[in-house]
């Protein structure tokens, strides 16, 4: 377990984006096309199409995250890579959430270091249903119970981590990166629907 959050420390913080830009993780780049990344060899697998995008799923990634299980990719038309969500691997028999409080801690530690400290942070268990010390992971997987977040606001992008349950002693850890173009193209892309919609009526 040292070694894990060791390595997924060291991970984070090689990483050298200025702490007012926000760059993809893993070795990704914004703006990449999901062609392009064929060619690197990273062949996405998964892939559901819907309206201007792409969402991919892949265990590959050109800087690979020791703590990663996979990752999904989002490419919008015209703009490319503008979405990366890291999906960890499943801790599990850890039953008081004291693993994936740790690995939490560490990798949020790094992220603090390169980009400030977190915003907004909320680290909460036990608000509904599920409030014994054994019932960490599953207080996180029931809605409204608890919460094991922070998030970073970085130029005009934004950084994402949650620790989330699966059921008893099982969870997993969340980080979700978007680019600074993403929320404008993804308005536009809701905006176009509508649209789309009205004109259908």
């Amino acid at each position: 377990m040292k070694r894990l959050i060791l390595a997924a420390t060291l991970a984070l913080s090689s990483m050298t984006a200025a702490a007012n830009e926000l760059d993809a993780p893993a070795g990704f780049n914004w703006g990449i096309s999901l062609s392009e990344l064929k060619k690197q060899s990273l062949v996405p697998e998964d892939c559901k199409h819907e309206d201007s995008t792409a969402v991919c799923k892949t265990t590959g990634a050109p800087k690979p995250l020791s703590f990663a299980d996979f990752y999904y990719l989002v490419f919008i038309e015209g703009s490319g890579l503008q979405k990366v969500s890291v999906v960890g691997n499943t801790i599990d028999s850890d039953s008081t959430g004291s693993e994936g409080k740790a690995t939490f801690e560490k990798i949020e530690t790094a992220l603090n270091g390169k980009y400030g400290d977190a915003p907004k942070s909320l680290k909460h268990v036990g608000l509904e249903l599920y409030d014994e010390w054994d019932e960490f992971y599953q207080c996180l997987a029931y809605d409204g119970c608890g919460y094991w977040l922070s998030f970073w606001d970085i130029g005009e992008g934004a950084l994402f981590m949650e620790l989330k349950g699966l059921k008893r002693g099982s969870g997993y850890l969340n980080i979700v990166y978007e680019s600074p173009d993403y929320s404008q193209l993804a308005a536009a892309i809701k905006q176009n629907r509508l649209n789309s919609d009205v004109d259908a009526l």
